[in-house]
């Protein structure tokens, strides 16, 4: 787990959302993109344990606004954890429009993330993770 070659030569992937229902449904599109063993996390806490526990690159498809550990912490959290900063790679998702804290605006600058509004297509997610994969290293 966490190794697998994915679509387009990209890294693993990890869908971290509290909703179950678009977890699953993230996990299933991917798996009929051609992306396989796409992991999932329920809070950002448990996001941070999966991409620890691992050596692997990964895109992480991370929600904004959780229990237990939101988007921002965990961006924070990442942002003193040079080694994981180097493999990991974001697609940060959000309701928000236009509100976003300037805290949170710079991290996704420094990871060079990029910001999915909900509701997004299947393409618009699927370029963001290809965009966002081209910046790992090579597994």
């Amino acid at each position: 787990m966490g190794n697998e070659q994915q679509a387009g030569g990209a890294a693993a992937v990890l869908v971290v959302n509290d909703d179950s229902v678009i977890r699953q449904m993230l996990r299933d599109i991917l798996g009929l993109e051609g992306y396989s063993g796409v992991e999932t996390a329920e809070d950002g806490q448990h996001a941070l344990a999966v991409l620890r526990r691992s050596r692997a690159s990964y895109v992480v498809l991370l929600d904004d606004l959780m229990p237990v550990m939101g988007g921002l912490e965990v961006l924070e959290a990442v942002a003193t954890d040079h080694a994981l900063a180097k493999r990991t790679a974001w697609v940060y998702l959000t309701a928000r429009s236009q509100s976003i804290p300037l805290a949170l605006t710079r991290l996704l600058t420094r990871f060079t993330a990029r910001t999915l509004t909900y509701p997004f297509g299947v393409e618009r997610l699927l370029r963001a993770i290809e965009e966002v994969a081209a910046s790992l290293p090579a597994q």
